[in-house]
């Protein structure tokens, strides 16, 4: 008779809810990462005029957020063209007061701009440290599926055919 291997459901549940939970965060941080690779190799930086600065916190249910700095602008892109556009960075980033800010934007008539000041290298580190959680989970799981199952010997030694009387 062979002895039954049992497996720790709790145990396997955590193990699957932590890689659940590493994929949605390899996804969302991907986003985030595109984005900024996206501006790395495509995006153009050049100065654009101040049109409008001002202060404001966004009401969270904790109660108001950190003081930010709405920032509208006015550039002009390589193709000679007027752009206007919008962002926000938080007070603490020392553009209060300014007259010129540096810009970020992607090209063509769809190009997206930022505040260059919003540059992150946290979006890309989650992912890298996601990809590599996940990897190591997948592999993790992949030699535990093709591990042979452990089989336990009766105490009373090997089954032995008895021929019939």
């Amino acid at each position: 008779m062979l002895g039954t291997t049992f497996v720790d459901e709790e145990a396997e549940r955590a193990k699957a809810g932590m890689l659940l939970a590493a994929i949605v965060a390899f996804i969302i941080s991907g986003w985030y990462s595109f984005r900024e690779l996206n501006y790395l190799l495509r995006g153009r930086s050049v100065e654009a005029e101040v049109t409008r600065m001002y202060e404001y916190t966004v009401p969270t249910r904790h109660g108001p957020s950190k003081p930010r700095l709405g920032i509208e602008y006015r550039f002009t892109d390589a193709d000679g063209q007027s752009r206007e556009d919008k962002d926000w960075v938080p007070v603490s980033r020392g553009l209060h007061g300014r007259a010129t800010v540096e810009v970020q934007y992607l090209p063509g008539p769809e190009g997206d701009s930022r505040l260059a000041a919003n540059r992150s290298i946290l979006g890309p580190a989650v992912f890298l440290a996601c990809l590599a959680f996940v990897v190591l989970g997948l592999m993790r799981l992949i030699r535990e599926a093709n591990a042979p199952i452990p089989r336990r010997r009766s105490q009373r030694g090997p089954l032995r055919h008895r021929a019939p009387s």
